[in-house]
Parts: C-alpha cells; structure tokens; sequence
C-alpha cells in the first residue's frame, strides 16, 4: 500500500459510508431507533462525503471537487471545509490546511491496474480505496443514484456497482440498506427464470 497513512491514523475494519442519496435517510432513522443497529453503532468509522461534511457526525470526509474551486463558488462551504475538524480528503489539495489530504490516486490505480480504470465519480472512489487500504465491511447508505423516493437521478450507478462487484471479489463485505436501489438491493433475491425465490445455500 506504498507509504500511505489513512488520514484517522488506524486502519478501520467496519466502515459506514454515508452519501447523499434517499437512503441516507434510512441511516438517520437507524440512529433514531431506541437500540441502533450494528448497521450504524458497531463500525470502526463513519466516512461522508461533500456536503455530508455539514451533517453527518464523520470519522472522514471525502470531497474529490476541486476544493478550490468550491470555496470560490460557495464561500460558506468552503470556510467550513478549510476549518473543518475531520480529516479530508480530495482530489487537489495545494495550499490547504494540513488536515487536507492528496486522495493517493496513482498509488491506488497501480494497486487494481490498467483493466480496472474506470472511475466516474466518488463513491467508486472511496469503495476502491476502502479495497486498497484493507477495510473488511463497508455499508453503503445514500449510494442510490435513483430512487423512487426522489425524482432526481445521477449517472454512474454502473460505476459504483461495479466496483462493488471489484470489493466483493477482493474480500471486501459490501451491505446496503434493503431500501436501496443499489444493486437492485430492494428488490426480492430470486434468480431470473426460477419460480420460486433462492433460499441460502
């Protein structure tokens, strides 16, 4: 893993990622249970990304934007970024605080190789390096791209499910809340072509 220190200090072995999508909605409801899960309570650390940063309590939070470029289109944003008191890391990190970090982009395309270069957004991103520095179970919350719940819709689910394909058969356990569209997670298990639904082998 070169000479890369993970921002916290100790590499986690649970992690709860945090995005933006609906089903970040089902994490806070999960907080707001009398007896949280182990979905929520029992991980290592909890990482965010962008604006999450302003929302979310985070162990770390990831803004691949061009930071600069943030804190001169929103100014407030940007202040909180460069006051923050979690690590962050990004794609750009001149001149920035020290608790700014170089996301360790050559490091981790060399770790995974020329075949799996394909990297569209950040949550492909962070499941890469999550890979990369060696987490054993990372739960994605937000990570929806569409949703019923919304009548917004981003590109690039196939990246992020790809690389969730990438984690699982590198070692890496991937859960999500069954309210997500990722992966089709909210749809019933079954086997296309088969009657009745899969029981577990």
């Amino acid at each position: 893993m070169s000479n890369w220190q993970h921002p916290t200090g100790v590499v986690p072995e649970r992690v709860a990622l945090v995005s933006l999508g609906v089903t970040h909605q089902d994490y806070v409801s999960e907080w707001l249970n009398h007896d949280p899960s182990d979905t929520v309570f029992g991980r290592d650390e909890t990482w965010t990304l962008n604006r999450g940063g302003l929302v979310f309590k985070h162990d770390l939070l990831f803004v691949m934007d061009y930071l600069e470029g943030e804190r001169t289109k929103w100014p407030r944003y940007g202040q909180m970024l460069w006051n923050h008191d979690k690590p962050i890391i990004t794609s750009q990190a001149e001149n920035w605080p020290d608790h700014v970090h170089l996301f360790p982009e050559y490091a981790l395309r060399s770790h995974f190789g020329a075949k799996h270069d394909y990297y569209h957004n950040s949550i492909p991103w962070i499941i890469a390096y999550a890979v990369w520095i060696g987490v054993k179970e990372l739960t994605l919350w937000g990570c929806d791209y569409t949703h019923e719940r919304s009548g917004g819709h981003e590109d690039n689910r196939a990246n992020a499910e790809y690389w969730v394909a990438i984690a699982r058969e590198r070692g890496l356990k991937i859960l999500y809340p069954e309210t997500s569209t990722l992966c089709n997670a909210g749809k019933n298990r079954y086997w296309y072509g088969y009657r009745d639904r899969l029981h577990s082998l």
